[in-house]
């Protein structure tokens, strides 16, 4: 029932978009056209800017853990179950590579 009902309305918005198209002069419909590519371009430079953002945060998250088990003793170290060699040998890996 509930289904039925949300097809039929989703139906009749489908009806008004198109009305409304039709009503449209010509150059506002390449207006619109130009107006949704900005969007969809503006959505995809906001998406990149994101993802760069939690990388670069990815990577000052993982400096700072590389600085603490540095200043770490070895005894230290030995209670988490991890030598001086490991922690060399994965801070001076690319952070990309982890």
């Amino acid at each position: 029932m509930l289904a039925g009902a949300l097809m039929a309305q989703q139906g009749e918005t489908a009806d008004r978009i198109v009305r409304a198209r039709e009503a449209l002069p010509s150059s506002a419909l390449g207006t619109i056209a130009v107006a949704v590519w900005l969007r969809r371009r503006w959505q995809s430079c906001r998406a990149l800017v994101f993802r760069g953002r939690d990388w670069l945060l990815a990577w000052h998250q993982s400096a700072a853990e590389q600085r603490y088990l540095a200043d770490l003793s070895d005894r230290d170290l030995r209670d988490i179950g991890l030598s001086r060699d490991e922690v060399v040998r994965e801070s001076t890996q690319s952070f990309w590579r982890r």
